[in-house]
């Protein structure tokens, strides 16, 4: 148990604790749930799966980073999806990939290795020994893909995690975030184990249960989406004062960030993607204008290539850019097979556009195919989008095209609001109208109770095309 003796068992290594161990109670020190996962183990061991590839339901538990970690510490590989109802049914669960030989359900902690459940895939694919981990991209552009990852090197992309947000025994972390996504896996979990940090597991929903938990943990470290920190601040509430709260995903806008800062603890923005992991992130230790305006330099293992050679990349265009990965991914998987169906190039294409600071810090300025041609300029819908929550009562702002203006493609812009009667959709469009250039103004603007969500925490832009579409036909 090389990995798993490391990780859990370091001399200085913290408990970890979940809504069924509270962290008041002591939590669950690491000697047990190293103890639980060797059981694992062997039970994989027992239905002669050893080196198989297994599908793994994950919750916010310790049960699950037990049946995580066990997959981790051999040589199975481990396709990570949420924990649903339908795991627990009589038939096969739909979202079990069909590349997998077996699902393995996590066990209970408070009652042993005994309470998990290896369940084999019918017809299920027999490839043993990889060593993977697969993670489902977004799908905030298109159809998801299982994106498969080296064990080793996942793990070492969370070390590089670690070191920027200087992680220790002595930090107390709370993860409110899914952790069969890469952010709460690669830039949460991982970083904080392998730190030997003390971690509590939060279910992502309700802010009060966030609070509460906040209040019960006093974590010194907390990872969140922005739409989370949103949700947090609408209610008005200051509980708090974390050396680092890491956000990644959507950016928080400048006095967004100033307002959640004061009343919570200190925002640094990390920069990743499911494909490669963290990228980029900045420091607790970096001076609030750099945390608030821009992800950070590189970490260690990653380098940036321009994709425009010949661009500025401090000017105030935006630049496409490239990222050379040590740790990255090794490219995706049929959805049945498993077979490998695109291999990651040496040099990956974001897709993003980035504007550099100071070197090598880089200010996200959105999606290059989140950008269209508007009396005969690039439009950025990020930047429209950034302009919208900043009216007032606002609280979320997506943009998407569809259809055609007599300025080009048609946009429409969804937004919700912090309480009812907060604005109007003519409110709103008039402040963007007094902000914005003529060509980025929406065509059309439809205020909402709520945007449809990817399990990421991204707006599903999909969806909301598609209702753009409908309207604009």
């Amino acid at each position: 148990m090389e990995r798993v003796r490391t990780i859990l068992e370091g001399a200085d290594a913290q408990p970890l604790s979940d809504p069924a161990h509270a962290p008041a109670e002591g939590g669950v020190d690491r000697g047990t749930v190293a103890g639980l996962v060797s059981d694992l183990i062997a039970m994989i061991d027992e239905a002669g799966l050893a080196g198989a590839r297994f599908c793994v339901p994950l919750s916010s538990s310790i049960g699950s980073v037990a049946a995580l970690m066990a997959v981790m510490e051999t040589t199975c590989s481990g396709a990570l999806i949420p924990l649903s109802p339908a795991d627990e049914g009589p038939e096969p669960n739909p979202d079990w990939p069909g590349f997998c030989e077996a699902v393995l359900i996590p066990p209970d902690a408070t009652q042993g290795a005994g309470s998990a459940r290896i369940v084999m895939m019918p017809g299920g694919r027999k490839q043993r020994g990889e060593d993977r981990i697969y993670l489902r991209t977004s799908g905030t552009t298109g159809r998801p893909k299982w994106a498969a990852h080296d064990t080793d090197k996942l793990l070492e992309n969370g070390r590089a995690v670690a070191e920027r947000m200087e992680l220790s025994p002595a930090d107390r972390v709370m993860i409110p975030v899914p952790i069969h996504h890469m952010f709460g896996l690669g830039a949460g979990l991982l970083p904080s184990l392998v730190a030997g940090s003390r971690i509590h597991l939060v279910p992502r929903g309700n802010p009060l249960v966030f609070f509460q938990a906040q209040r019960g943990f006093d974590p010194t470290a907390i990872f969140m989406v922005p739409s989370q920190c949103r949700s947090v601040m609408a209610l008005g509430r200051g509980s708090g004062s974390a050396r680092a709260i890491v956000v990644a995903g959507d950016k928080l806008f400048p006095d967004e960030a100033v307002a959640f800062e004061a009343k919570h603890g200190t925002l640094v923005a990390l920069y990743g993607a499911t494909e490669l992991g963290a990228i980029t992130a900045s420091s607790p230790r970096d001076p609030q204008a750099l945390r608030h305006a821009t992800a950070g330099p590189p970490l260690r293992g990653m380098t940036l290539d321009l994709a425009d050679e010949e661009a500025d990349p401090a000017a105030e265009g935006a630049v496409p850019f490239r990222v050379r990965a040590e740790y990255g991914l090794l490219g995706y998987v049929d959805w049945d097979s498993g077979d490998m169906i695109a291999e990651a190039p040496e040099v990956w294409p974001t897709g993003d556009l980035i504007r550099l600071h100071d070197g090598d810090r880089i200010e996200v300025l959105g999606r290059s195919d989140h950008a269209v041609n508007r009396d005969g300029l690039l439009v950025h819908m990020g930047q429209i989008e950034g302009c919208l929550t900043r009216a007032e009562g606002v609280d979320q702002a997506v943009v998407v095209t569809a259809g055609t203006s007599r300025r080009g493609a048609g946009l429409v812009a969804f937004c919700t609001l912090t309480k009812p009667g907060a604005n109007t959709d003519e409110g709103i469009l008039a402040h963007a109208r007094a902000e914005l250039q003529a060509r980025a103004v929406p065509d059309r603007l439809i205020v909402v109770e709520s945007l449809p969500m990817l399990a990421s925490g991204k707006a599903d832009r999909l969806a909301l095309t598609a209702q753009a579409e409908a309207l604009s036909s």
